[in-house]
């Protein structure tokens, strides 16, 4: 394993040039930031909202429960804008979702009534017969 970030000497550096494999003797850490059970209780919660998804969020009732009226999606190809709940939602009209995978979840507890967590999430998606995906 080479843990690029950990590499600081001109030997180590040197080494990885020539192709040496170098192993470092310091791990990265454990975060400690993240929720254990606060990530778990939101994944389970995210991945209901993704099967809300692929029924296309017909049970409004659902979305409600799953998504506060206060809801934004901030997302990685433009973090410094963000969708509100409205937008989003409506944006799914003319697409289809097929399938939702999301994985590396981690859940911070900012204050009493406020979270955030992070996650990567793929979807595949079709609409107007051509298929899409992100």
């Amino acid at each position: 394993m080479i843990l690029w970030p950990l590499v600081t000497s001109t030997t180590a550096k040197e080494q990885l040039r020539a192709g040496t494999k170098v192993v470092c003797a310091t791990a990265i850490p454990p975060p400690t930031d993240v929720d254990l059970e606060l990530t778990e209780t939101l994944r389970q919660l995210e991945q209901q909202l993704g099967e809300a998804a692929v029924r296309g969020f017909n049970d409004t009732k659902e979305v409600d429960r799953l998504v506060g009226s206060d809801f934004t999606l901030r997302t990685s190809d433009a973090p410094q804008t963000s969708v509100p709940r409205p937008l989003w939602v409506q944006a799914f009209g003319p697409y289809k979702m097929d399938s939702v995978d999301e994985r590396y979840q981690a859940a911070r507890k900012l204050a009493d009534d406020l979270a955030v967590v992070s996650l990567v999430l793929t979807q595949r998606t079709s609409g107007d017969g051509r298929g899409m995906s992100q």
